[in-house]
Formats: structure tokens, C-alpha cells, sequence
């Protein structure tokens, strides 16, 4: 399975925030007995789950967490907590890749209005057959940032990068729009991707979106794991069975269907805790973008540090001559020549890299991370800074000295600081508390206020509560702090390491 396809998407972790005055109220589990059990009941009895007899219940966490699975008794190491079979899952497997979330937020759109339609007519059986359970316990949407973020929430991030992604995601909205808005409104439209977004996972090329193990929250130490078994009617070993086996085990072999397990880790799971899973070692980006949340010190984090080689080779030349300034004025008494023979040797380096790894594969998006610097932008900036002057004196300028240069431009370039970023946090956080406690306690602020926001859709920003000339929502400006928070810091940590290095040169 590929690093995506073990990023089986949290539950229902993002809650809304409400549409007036940044108050953050949140749905509370209001459903009886018989709505929580539906989705896994519906899962065994209908769809063909295994086991029979799950030793998980659907389970409200939190306000911040939403709903889970939990564990209603030990459940050994290895053991299948659940298996589902992909026939019940909605998947991409007939679309075209630059359309897989339109085609399977269409399935979706199409599923809630048979079923709709089915619940009219009264009839329940249809109802079921239209996946009406697992319907009934998807969350009102997932707050992804390109969905639902207004244009100043989305400034908050303070990165150029990630907002420019978010604006292309929004393209797939839209295109989304023009090709489901005949029968659904965009609101609808929106919803349907943020499920599908958020909740799907990639194997062999197919995105799939598996009810009931979509419950599943993320962190970093989880206790249970996923893997898809595929039938021998749906691979290549589908021939080696029919010469094994009785032919009559051979064709029920084949017509089993695939599924997606969801399975205990190494530790097992002790009855009352909840079942949780790794959605891999992504950056805050992916998890921003794909599943509507930022992590809290997330070790996976990278801030780039380049875009591209042409981005390290122009910064390169500023560098050197940033350093030709500081030093008693010889940056005015450089020769032309020796300009453009800089800018030649760096523009050769560049086009013999690029000729050899292609211009957007070898070096784009070059990162610092926690545990060190990308493999490639070493290699290239030791390349380039080996190809002209380099420093004052003629010698080349040392990694160290480069590095911690550019760190501290990114940082600079930031419009707060990380100190006044984490104290901002500090006050929003205690805020969403008090705000929390007091919708827990039915003591709201004010009483007008919805229980549920209006949720927004793009191009509606007008009417978004951090829309035109309105400060961001709290919960939404929290968010975009924590990830901003996280960038600085791997930058702070590369300065660190850089400057350690620098030093350590200068003292041999």
C-alpha cells in the first residue's frame, strides 16, 4: 500500500464553528441508542462486515474529537477489529484522476438523494439499501481550508505556498460545480468533497472511501492499523487459483470481494480505549488541505526552504552579494565580469542538474524537516556554491553560512514573530475553552445565536464570518496560527543547527 493509502481520514474531528460573533458551538451527540449502533449494524447485517460480533462501538469523544470507535472489550494483537468489504465503499475506479473526487462526491450526492427519496416514500428498505445509516452519521462537513476558509482565514497562514494550493483545490470545486450543479446546490457540492477529501484512501491508483473504519482518529502513537486484501477475482493470482483449486472453490474465491481490514497492533487494545490509527508522516500541509486539521508539534513538519533550483541559484547570487557588501565596501569595487561569470557558472549548474533530473521531479520543494535537511537540497546547494566566488575573499561560501542566510530571510519575511505567534495561541485556545465550557453548560453568550454555523462555500465570502473587512473566525484563526507556528519552527530549528555548524568552522 502506498504512504496515501494508509491515510485513511479521521472522523468527525473538525466541528463547526457558529456563523455569528466567532463563537465556537458545537453539535452536540443527541442521537438515541438505535442511531449510534446503525452504522456498524448496518455494516455486519447488510454489507457483509466482519466479525459478526465487533468488539467496537461507535463512541462520542469530544467536542474537539467528535466520534470514534472504541474497544467494548480487549481485543488480542493482530487481531481483525473490522472487515469490510470494498463493495460497500464508494470508489474512484472508473474515473479519470484529474476528476476522482467529482466522481466519487457524485456516487455520495447520489446515495443521499436515493436515500432521501426512499425515507418519502417510506420505504426503509430502500433507504438501507442507499447506505442510510452511514449517511445519517457523516459529520455536516469537514472545515477544509480551500472549502471553507474566507480569503482573510486563508491569509493567516502566512504562506504563500499553501495558500496557492488551496487555490487550486478550489479550482476542483469549482469544476466540481460545473459538473454536478445541474441536480445539487454548490453548498451540497462542497459537502460531498470535504467527505471525500477527507475520508479516502489510495490503492493500486483507486481512491476508496470505507464506511465505519473512517471513525478512526489520528495520532502518532496508534494502537490498531489498515490493509487491503484483495480477492484473487480482482488480481493476478486469480489464474494460479483456478489451477490449485476445485474448480468450484476456485469461482467463489473469485467472487469474493476485496476488502479493507482494519487491525489490531502489536500491543492489542484494552476494552474502553479508543481505536486509533497513523494517517502517515505527513507534513502539516497534507493534513491541513486533505484532512482539516493542523497537529499540535508535529514531527513530520518541513518548511521549504527552495522552490526550485532557479529559486536556490538566484538567492545564491544575493547571498554572495549581500556578503560582498557587509565587507568594507567590495561589492562596489566587483568587476562586471565577475557578475556574469557568476550568474554563467550558476546558470550552467543549474541546466546540468535540470538535464539530469528533469526540472520539476529532482529539486522541487526543497524542505528542512526536524530531523534534517532534504538529501537533495544539500546536493544541489553544494553544487552551486562550489560554481562561483561564494564569499568576500574569493572562497567558496560554506553550507552553514548559506543556510543560516537563507533561514533567516524566511523568518524574516514572516509578518509576527514565533514568540508572538505562540502567545496568540496561548489566548485563542483559552478562549475556545471558555467558549466550549459554556456551550457544554447551555450558558451561551448569546442566546440568538444558531447552534450550527451556516456553513460557507466558496465564493460566498461576503457571507463568511471571516469574510471581506470581518476578522477571521476563532476556531479557524487558531488553526492557521498552529500551522504557521510549526513552519517557524523547523526554520528556527534549521538557524539553530546551521549557525551551530557555522560556528563550529570557524573554531577549527
Amino acid at each position: 500500500m502506498s504512504a496515501m493509502g494508509r491515510a485513511v481520514l479521521r472522523s468527525e474531528h473538525t466541528v463547526a464553528a457558529a456563523a455569528a460573533g466567532g463563537a465556537a458551538v458545537l453539535p452536540q451527540p443527541d442521537e438515541d441508542e438505535r442511531q449510534r449502533v446503525a452504522l456498524l449494524d448496518w455494516l455486519v447485517r447488510s454489507q457483509g462486515a466482519e466479525p459478526s460480533c465487533l468488539k467496537v462501538e461507535r463512541r462520542w469523544r469530544d467536542e474537539a474529537f467528535g466520534w470514534c470507535l472504541v474497544a467494548t472489550t480487549d481485543i488480542e494483537p493482530e487481531e481483525v477489529i473490522l472487515s469490510v468489504p470494498l463493495t460497500a465503499a464508494i470508489t474512484s475506479d472508473d474515473a479519470d484522476e484529474s476528476r476522482w473526487s467529482a466522481a466519487m462526491a457524485g456516487q455520495l450526492l447520489q446515495r443521499q438523494a436515493a436515500a432521501e427519496a426512499a425515507v418519502a416514500a417510506g420505504d426503509a428498505a430502500a433507504a438501507e439499501r442507499s447506505g442510510q445509516p452511514w449517511l445519517n452519521a457523516l459529520p455536516d462537513h469537514v472545515d477544509l481550508p480551500w472549502l471553507y476558509w474566507s480569503d482573510a482565514e486563508l491569509a493567516e497562514l502566512q504562506d504563500e505556498d499553501t495558500i496557492a494550493e488551496a487555490r487550486q483545490f478550489q479550482a476542483v470545486f469549482e469544476a466540481a460545480c460545473e459538473e454536478l450543479g445541474g441536480a445539487h446546490s454548490r453548498a451540497a457540492v462542497a459537502w460531498a468533497l470535504s467527505m471525500v477529501h477527507s475520508r479516502s484512501f489510495v490503492e493500486r491508483s483507486a481512491h476508496i472511501w470505507c464506511p465505519g473504519i473512517d471513525l478512526c482518529n489520528h495520532t502518532l502513537t496508534p494502537n490498531a492499523d489498515i490493509r487491503c486484501i484483495h480477492s484473487p477475482g480482482s488480481c493476478q493470482g486469480g489464474a494460479a487459483v483456478d489451477e490449485v483449486c476445485p474448480p468450484e472453490a476456485a469461482a467463489a474465491a473469485r467472487q469474493e470481494p476485496s476488502r479493507f481490514e482494519l487491525v489490531t497492533g502489536e500491543a492489542g487494545i484494552a476494552a474502553g480505549e479508543e481505536v486509533t490509527i497513523s494517517y502517515g508522516s505527513w507534513p502539516s500541509d497534507v493534513f491541513l488541505l486533505f484532512f482539516g486539521f493542523a497537529p499540535r508539534d508535529n514531527p513530520n513538519d518541513s518548511a521549504v526552504i527552495f522552490y526550485d533550483l532557479f529559486d536556490l541559484a538566484s538567492f545564491k547570487l544575493r547571498s554572495v552579494d549581500a556578503a560582498q557588501g557587509a565587507a568594507g565596501g567590495q561589492a562596489e569595487q566587483a568587476e562586471q565580469g565577475d557578475e556574469v561569470a557568476e550568474w554563467d557558472a550558476v546558470a550552467a549548474e543549474v541546466q546540468r542538474l535540470e538535464a539530469a533530473v528533469g526540472p520539476q521531479e529532482g529539486f522541487f520543494r526543497m524542505v528542512a524537516t526536524a530531523n534534517g535537511l532534504d538529501a537533495r537540497l544539500m546536493h544541489a546547494a553544494q553544487a552551486l556554491l562550489a560554481a562561483g566566488r561564494g564569499s568576500p575573499d574569493g572562497r567558496p561560501m560554506s553550507l552553514g553560512e548559506f543556510l543560516q542566510r537563507r533561514c533567516e530571510q524566511l523568518l524574516d519575511a514572516y509578518p509576527t514573530t514565533l514568540e508572538e505567534d505562540e502567545a496568540l495561541l496561548a489566548r485563542l485556545e483559552a478562549k475556545l475553552a471558555q467558549q466550549r465550557q459554556a456551550a457544554a453548560e447551555g450558558q451561551q453568550a448569546r442566546q440568538d445565536t444558531p447552534r450550527q454555523q451556516q456553513v460557507p462555500t466558496p465564493g460566498e465570502a461576503a457571507d463568511v464570518p471571516g469574510g471581506q473587512g470581518v476578522p477571521p473566525r476563532l476556531e479557524q484563526l487558531a488553526m492557521a496560527v498552529t500551522y504557521r507556528a510549526g513552519k517557524k519552527r523547523v526554520l528556527r530549528s534549521t538557524l539553530a543547527a546551521a549557525s551551530a555548524a557555522l560556528q563550529q568552522g570557524r573554531g577549527s
